[in-house]
């Protein structure tokens, strides 16, 4: 369902105990919805793309998105309002690809556990031997990498990413985040990450854009 970039407003309202969702992706992104996160999704136990970014949401992001959405392969709650911390529970997404928080008012650290984000650790590889451009899965998605936007319409396969920019973030990036040896973009500039860069963050051989700018970094690269 793509309902994205239209002139909608309010709170999306909850659906009843006996909604049976059965929607793979949804789109709401660039409208003026309000409220808390739209716990509809809840109950879509096959829905692979979430896109609500670019309205007003706020509150917290909520722990059971990690653990009642288990098919999402794309998050995408870039440019609301979210505030306080991260859930630990998000890393339990073992199909997430993309993971997008970027310019809410996210506090604390980053989750070390995002570290096990099982889809991200291996660079994905075709049954010819290439990295893929082929996938039984199709959808759409906007993204920001290597400082452009671009919208993503081609196999979701084909990008893995995590952009958490524009928050209140502080502390050090963990050095799990090394383990994602598919990670093909990182995005955590603007800030407030004291520590040093990981020396393995080098190691991310598929690499193709690392952010990390306007982070007040106060220690040199490692």
């Amino acid at each position: 369902m793509d309902l994205s970039n239209n002139s909608f407003s309010g709170e999306i309202p909850e659906a009843p105990q006996s909604h049976n969702c059965s929607l793979e992706s949804l789109h709401l992104a660039g409208n003026g919805f309000t409220g808390v996160f739209p716990s509809v999704v809840k109950r879509c136990g096959s829905l692979a793309t979430l896109d609500i970014g670019n309205n007003q949401f706020s509150g917290r992001i909520p722990p059971w998105v990690g653990i009642d959405v288990p098919a999402l392969k794309i998050l995408r709650l870039g440019l609301n309002r979210f505030t306080s911390e991260i859930p630990l529970e998000i890393s339990q997404l073992a199909e997430l690809q993309l993971l997008n928080l970027a310019n809410n008012n996210l506090t604390g650290l980053i989750p070390r556990e995002f570290g096990k984000f099982s889809a991200m650790k291996n660079p994905i590889i075709s049954s010819t031997g290439s990295q893929t451009d082929e996938s039984n899965y199709r959808d759409r998605i906007d993204i920001i990498s290597k400082g452009e936007e671009m919208v993503l319409q081609r196999t979701l396969q084909l990008m893995t990413g995590i952009d958490l920019s524009g928050n209140s973030l502080s502390q050090c990036i963990p050095e799990e985040l090394s383990n994602l040896e598919g990670l093909q973009f990182l995005n955590l500039s603007r800030n407030y990450l004291l520590c040093g860069i990981p020396k393995n963050i080098g190691s991310l051989n598929v690499l193709e854009s690392l952010d990390l700018s306007l982070m007040n970094c106060r220690e040199p690269f490692l």
